[in-house]
Order: structure tokens, then C-alpha cells, then sequence
């Protein structure tokens, strides 16, 4: 997996909440639907993720810089 994989899944979760909500329920199906392929390694660490601490980012980039909409 690359570091831009990544990043976009990470990007995705923070401005689109119904797939935040499918990454960290099942994180290799999620990123599949956007053609990212994930480590094992990847998965582990996406589901140590607390929903929480996502939401709490996301909140506070909405806050910040507007909804998806904007992008």
C-alpha cells in the first residue's frame, strides 16, 4: 500500500461520513471500493482506530474548513 492510498482513505473518512462509519466496520472492503489495497499491517491499525477520536477530527475539520461540499 502506498502513503497516497492511504491518505485518501484517511481523507475520505474525515468529509464522508458514511464511509468512515464502513472503514472502520470493515476497512479492506471500504478501501476496495476505491481501489486501495490494504496490508494486513493497514487493517490492524485502522481497526485500533477509536471512532471517537475520528469523529472528533472530522468535527473539528468541518468546523474549520466547511463540508465536503466545498471540495
Amino acid at each position: 500500500m502506498s502513503r497516497e492510498g492511504v491518505q485518501k482513505l484517511i481523507g475520505l473518512a474525515v468529509t464522508d461520513v458514511a464511509f468512515r462509519e464502513r472503514l472502520l466496520d470493515d476497512p479492506a472492503a471500504a478501501a476496495t471500493e476505491y481501489g486501495v489495497d490494504l496490508t494486513d499491517q493497514e487493517i490492524e491499525n485502522i481497526r485500533k482506530v477509536h471512532p471517537a477520536d475520528i469523529n472528533a477530527f472530522a468535527d473539528a475539520f468541518v468546523a474549520r474548513f466547511g463540508d465536503r461540499a466545498a471540495y
